[in-house]
């Protein structure tokens, strides 16, 4: 029997030491996250300061039109941000939107929705993308002319006049979350339309922990630079390490035995073996839910602070952030480059799907003495699927 073989996945991996502020931007690249783990070497103060950060995020039902329509009333006047950030999470159509936190509504539509919609869009480069297009434009006042304005509401209400027509219901199932920290608040639609069926949702972590297990005792060195054998031979030796090293953290992340220091599989089932450890207990913290991208850069502020900490430098050498983003969306990731309130030809976009891949996982160790007191070491590595423009 030939089985199919699994869909490859493209990994990118950067290294530096950098000041804790250069990872600023970290998570507003990611708007839409949906699990954030946190792994580190037991230490009770990182673990009390991580497990008292709580957030949430809701449910509901909206007419895509009134939110359009409505983008005033959560889209900050000033700064080129939204208040909200929205999913569709509508069962048993392709048809798929998003508003990120810049406050543009992107749409991934069927080739039969998108022909009788009269909005222009884009192709996506794909194979697998028979059809579908992507349609973008910001909610911003006066981010268009009135006409084009005028002609987009137009279109979505007559989409959704369609939509009730052939299924007896024109709103949709959205999750959605604040982008400030704080009390969970309701869009205007949610408080005035009683169809809205609004519920919060609360996220609290949920922490494990691995007794006596390998814990790596791992130098971070940048990638090696120049020409010559010598070289060559160093930068196979350090995709090893970093392959190593990743991998221990995806097991670890999973719970797996192999991890455990009295491990004794047989070869012939299972072979693996860590990259140079010592014996220890490792604390695993996971958030599950819609995530707001100034809640994971807390989690990170959080971490690169213990890691900055001379209280703490001694006994937490290093800590591990994964973050798993929504791939059911057609656009996951926002170019730090691309400040623009509007939408440009070089947004990178996806093909949504709900088995994709999109995850980074951020490797972050303690305070270098020798570097300053603002400075970490750290290696990025970022995975997504093959129906992804990122890196084309």
């Amino acid at each position: 029997m030939n089985f199919p073989l699994p869909d490859t996945s493209r990994v990118k991996v950067t290294s530096g030491t950098y000041a804790a502020k250069n990872l600023s931007t970290l998570a507003n690249r990611h708007p839409f996250t949906q699990k954030l783990e946190v792994l580190f070497p037991e230490d009770a103060k990182l673990e009390a300061a991580l497990a008292q950060l709580k957030t949430s995020y809701a449910k509901g039902v909206f007419k895509l039109s009134e939110i359009a329509e409505n983008g005033d009333a959560f889209l900050h006047s000033l700064e080129a941000q939204s208040k909200f950030l929205l999913l569709s999470i509508e069962k048993n159509t392709d048809d798929v939107w998003c508003i990120d936190s810049r406050g543009i509504l992107t749409l991934f539509l069927s080739k039969e929705t998108y022909q009788k919609l009269g909005i222009v869009g884009r192709a996506l480069p794909f194979k697998h993308a028979s059809g579908e297009r992507v349609v973008q434009f910001s909610l911003r006042k006066n981010s268009d002319t009135p006409g084009n304005v005028s002609r987009r509401f137009t279109a979505l209400r007559a989409w959704e006049k369609r939509r009730e027509q052939e299924t007896g219901f024109s709103g949709w199932h959205v999750v959605y979350c604040c982008r400030d920290l704080g009390p969970m608040t309701y869009p205007l639609m949610a408080v005035e339309e009683p169809m809205n069926q609004a519920e919060i949702k609360e996220v609290a972590c949920l922490i494990r922990k691995m007794r006596d297990v390998n814990v790596p005792d791992v130098k971070l060195h940048p990638f090696p630079e120049g020409k010559g054998k010598d070289v060559e031979e160093r930068r196979e030796d350090w995709n090893d390490d970093v392959h190593a090293l990743f991998e221990w953290v995806g097991m670890a992340c999973l719970g797996s035995q192999r991890l455990k220091l009295n491990d004794r599989t047989d070869p012939y089932v299972a072979l693996y073996e860590p990259p140079p450890s010592n014996p220890g207990n490792l604390t695993h913290i996971q958030w599950q839910g819609f995530l707001s991208p100034t809640f994971l850069q807390l989690i990170i502020d959080t971490v690169i602070s213990s890691l900055n900490s001379t209280e703490m430098q001694d006994v937490v050498p290093f800590v591990s952030i994964v973050c798993h983003s929504v791939t059911s969306t057609a656009l996951s990731y926002i170019s730090p480059k691309n400040t623009s309130v509007v939408p440009s030809s070089a947004e990178a976009l996806r093909l949504p799907r709900e088995d994709g891949e999109d995850s980074w996982c951020l490797y972050a160790t303690r305070l270098r003495p020798d570097k300053g007191d603002n400075e970490v070491d750290w290696l990025l590595a970022e995975s997504v699927d093959k129906c992804d423009t990122r890196w084309g």
